[in-house]
Formats: structure tokens, sequence, C-alpha cells
């Protein structure tokens, strides 16, 4: 989606803002201001109102400091454009356009007593044909993505509790640290390391396929495989398995390097220098494993293999 028009009226220093976006929505729009100028208060209206009045709770922001002092009601309004590829847009016509307008209104005070703190809500507007909880605001409509990064962003420390909000609120999820001085991104860090697992998943999945020809349930297929396509694949298991030793996914990586070692022998037989190679590989993830009564016979073999390939004096000996 792509935001069109922002309009706010008595939001904390704002009395009334307006600003309207190019129809060709690409680009970057800069906007500079000294500080306490209402930067950052231009940049959580907009999230709010990307978000909508449900969503926005599970932040906890408190709108009785959102209101202009002296002032009972103020609302953020955005205009928004679909994008026809990605976003659900039944109902919105051709020209794509929704309204999401946000309500905030003071009511009675907390105490009861007059100067007592103000009781603000926020609500939705609903008064259009169209309303954006079927789209924008809801959880569940494909695509109206959008995210949003306050003034202080970290990627460790923070108050952890925010956590749960990325699972349980995933749009407010993608503005909370807009909200919050006490947020960290440290769901992102988990979200990219997620992607990485996921993928390389998928690569162990399609070495494992029963069309490949390194199945190891019929070794007989080796034989028609050239010995360097199957060492190919054997340096793309040594690959998967050292990214997956690094994601500390320690048994899927040994899993792997076994059945390189495995295919390595089948093909070039127990005293080929790519055999000393396989062996290193494993040796090194048991060693990181602590399991060095496994891993030192491994290393051994793999010198003899060296030490008869290359000579005493070689590097490949050395290292």
């Amino acid at each position: 989606m792509y935001l069109q028009k922002l309009t706010i009226a008595n939001i904390r220093g704002l009395k009334h803002f307006e600003m309207i976006f190019p129809e060709n929505p690409a680009g970057w729009h800069v906007i500079i201001g000294d500080n306490g100028a209402g930067k950052s208060t231009l940049i959580r209206a907009i999230s709010l109102g990307l978000i909508g009045p449900n969503e926005v709770r599970a932040a906890h922001p408190n709108f009785a400091e959102w209101l202009r002092k002296g002032e009972k009601k103020g609302f953020v309004e955005v205009l928004l454009e679909a994008d026809k590829q990605h976003d659900f847009t039944t109902r919105l016509g051709k020209t794509r356009k929704l309204t999401a307008k946000v309500l905030l209104q003071s009511s009675h005070s907390l105490s009861g007593l007059r100067g007592g703190t103000p009781l603000v809500e926020a609500i939705g507007d609903e008064s259009g044909k169209i309303t954006p909880d079927k789209f924008v605001w809801s959880s569940t409509s494909k695509g109206w993505f959008s995210a949003g990064f306050g003034p202080f962003r970290r990627f460790t420390g923070g108050d952890t509790e925010h956590d749960k909000v990325y699972l349980s609120s995933p749009r407010c999820g993608a503005h909370l640290s807009v909200f919050g001085e006490d947020v960290a991104l440290t769901e992102a860090l988990r979200w990219l390391q997620e992607i990485d697992y996921q993928q390389l998943k998928a690569r162990e999945k399609k070495a494992r396929q029963d069309t490949s020809p390194l199945n190891l349930a019929n070794y007989e297929q080796l034989t028609v495989v050239s010995d360097d396509a199957v060492l190919g694949e054997v340096k793309q298991l040594w690959e998967i398995a050292t990214r997956l030793q690094e994601s500390s996914l320690f048994q899927e990586a040994e899993s792997l390097l076994i059945r390189a070692l495995t295919l390595t022998e089948k093909v070039t037989g127990p005293d080929h220098p790519s055999m000393a190679t396989s062996l290193n590989y494993l040796a090194l993830l048991l060693k990181v494993t602590n399991r060095l009564a496994e891993a030192e016979p491994l290393m051994r073999r793999a010198l003899a293999i060296n030490e008869a390939s290359f000579g005493p004096d070689h590097p490949n000996v050395a290292t």
C-alpha cells in the first residue's frame, strides 16, 4: 500500500497538519525539524493510522499525553492506495483508495474529580461506507504491509515483555519501537535467523530427495554420475553444514557431514585427500561440541591421509 495523504488535528504540538504525497508513490520523503518540532509525533500518528485503535492497544500508549493541551478531541486520518498485486482490495473499486481515521476523545477523568487525569480513548471512525478494519487494520487480510521505527533502536536489551507483541499483534509489532523507548528489535534478529534456517532446511531437503544421484539408499546410482559431480555435491553439504553449525544447529550439521564423508569414501576411496577434508569437517564439529574422544581419531586419520598424499612438509599437513 501507499500513503497518499496524512491529516492530523490536535495531536500534541500539532494543531493542524496536512501532508499530501505524490501520486507516484516511489521514492523517499525526508522530514527535517529541530528537537521538539514534532517529528516523533508525526511518525507515531502515521503508525496509529496504519495499525488502528484496536491493534495499537498492544503497545499500551498513553493517549492522555497525545491530545493537544486544552483540547478534548483530535484525530489522525490517512488516505491509502492499495497495491493491486499485494493487497486485498475487494470492494475498494478501481481507485483502490481507502481512508483510515482514528478519533481521540477525552471523557471523564480517571479519578472522577475535576482536575484529575483525563481518560482519552482512541476509536475508529466508521462513518464511511468502507471501513479499514476489513483491510489495513485487519490482522488477517492479505497484504497492507507497513512498518515503523522510533528514534530509539537497539538489537539488545529492552523490556522482554514486548517480545510477546510480535506474535499476538503482528501489525502493532511492526511499529512497536515507535511507541516505546524500551523496545529492542530482538524479534527481527530471530526472524532473520529463522529465514536462514528455513533456507538451509530447504537445501538439505533437496539434497535428500529420492531423485538425487546422491541418494544413500541407492548406492548403485553413483555409478552413472561423474566423480566431479558427486564431489561438487559433497562440497555443497560441507557448506550447508558449516552454516548450520554457525547457527548452533549441531545435530543437523553432523548428519550432513556424516553423509558427505560416506559419499566421499564411496567415490574416491579411503585414502583420497577429499577424504581428509571430510574427516576434518566432522572432527572439528565434534571438537566444538566437546566430543574430543570422537574427534581425535578422525583428525589422526585425516593427518595420515594428507602425509601420504602430499608428504610431511606440505601446507595441507601443517594445517
